[in-house]
């Protein structure tokens, strides 16, 4: 969970997720990403970069909680 950051702050862990999108679709293996995002309002779980289906927009920091993923034990 993000909390308390300034918008600066939020900006950066925006640009990490993404980073992190990145990443898992190259180099997360055949259990899947090491961890999940889901979004707080909704509760859909996705990527960061894509649009979540029910908001039509992406998610940001401040709106996820960060979960384990199938891959995290691989």
């Amino acid at each position: 969970m993000v909390i308390g950051l300034l918008e600066p702050e939020q900006a950066v862990v925006d640009l990490l997720m993404v980073m992190v999108t990145f990443g898992d679709a190259g180099l997360a293996g055949e259990a899947g990403p090491p961890v999940l995002y889901r979004h707080r309002t909704c509760g859909e779980v996705s990527h960061v970069v894509p649009p979540l289906r029910a908001l039509r927009r992406a998610m940001h920091a401040r709106e996820i909680d960060v979960l384990p993923g199938p891959g995290l034990s691989a």
